[in-house]
């Protein structure tokens, strides 16, 4: 087993300056530690926010170093961007680390907030930018939806050569016209072979075609990989506040006060609907307005935690 954290102390003793945050690599079983990023890294570069794959071997981490990589656009800053390294043969250091994010144009950045994440068999890594991954020069990347500076997430394959777009297109996660304007996604995680991939988003348009109001909070997304499709798992409460940050608020619960709502308008239109032969109340829609407290969206009801809270969210 390993351990991958960022120090600002040269603890390895290799003559490198205090006060630069780098990325070490430490085996449990030994308390071998390992330098992951180059050593001669710039005194102005930070390196931080790690994730490993199981055997140690792949290491993604956030750092301002210049990026290398072709689909950089020129002539723009340097940004935080999201890295990979890969180590030698026989695992004992780390070869030169590969940019798997870029700027399609000036200022576009990796997100700190959405910390990349290796799957355990190396295979894939996800991540969250505001660039438009798939575009590669300035002029693509302004026609793209993606374009207008929302946080998406993205997954790699082949360690950064190319990078997929996952919170796009309901039915098709890749598709940059599915991405729904000012729904940043980002904080991702995903299971061991990378196969499914949990992230939040904000505002981003639900199956029913509910849009959520512009002060809502984050909602839990997963991208199935097989079927190359997304399913909303954790809605907002009726107040248009996060199921995935702090609420206690229960599928349940919500219902409950859905119903009571209903209830409430209901009594107030008896008298005034009762059916002619029998007295009977007529079944009345539903307003608009309760629907949207929770949505008529598919979700995993065979396995929703009875109570939607920090701990039960995946992320």
């Amino acid at each position: 087993a390993y351990i991958v954290y960022e120090s600002e102390s040269d603890e390895l003793g290799l003559g490198m300056p205090d006060n630069v945050y780098h990325i070490y690599r430490m085996e449990v079983a030994t308390g071998t530690k390992v330098l992951v990023t180059p050593v001669d890294q710039a005194s102005n570069v930070d390196s931080k926010y790690p994730s490993s794959s199981a055997d140690g071997k792949t290491i993604c981490y956030y750092s301002n170093a210049p990026s290398s990589h072709a689909n950089q656009c020129d002539d723009c800053d340097t940004e935080y961007q999201w890295w990979v390294a890969k180590a030698n043969d026989a695992n004992t250091g780390f070869g030169t680390p590969t940019a798997i994010s870029w700027s399609s144009e000036d200022g576009r950045k990796a997100a700190a907030t959405g910390r990349c994440q290796v799957s355990d068999d190396g295979s894939a890594i996800v991540f969250s930018t505001d660039s438009d991954l798939s575009a590669p020069s300035v002029l693509a990347a302004s026609v793209t939806p993606v374009a207008s500076g929302d946080y998406q997430v993205w997954v790699t394959r082949d360690d950064g050569a190319t990078a997929t777009l996952i919170s796009g297109g309901i039915n098709d996660p890749s598709s940059t016209a599915g991405v729904t304007a000012g729904s940043d996604c980002y904080d991702p995680t995903l299971n061991s072979d990378g196969s499914l991939v949990a992230f939040r988003c904000k505002k981003k348009l639900h199956p029913s075609g509910y849009q959520p109001g512009s002060t809502a909070d984050d909602e839990g997304w997963l991208y199935d990989h097989a079927a190359n499709k997304l399913t909303l798992f954790a809605e907002m409460n009726v107040d248009d506040e996060s199921a995935c940050a702090g609420s206690s608020a229960s599928k349940a619960d919500l219902l409950a006060d859905v119903s009571a709502q209903y209830a409430v308008w209901a009594s107030n239109h008896t008298n005034k609907h009762r059916h002619a032969a029998c007295g009977l109340c007529l079944t009345l829609p539903v307003p608009p307005s309760l629907l949207r407290s929770w949505g008529d969206d598919p979700v995993y009801t065979d396995a929703m935690p009875t109570s939607v809270t920090t701990s039960s969210c995946p992320f």
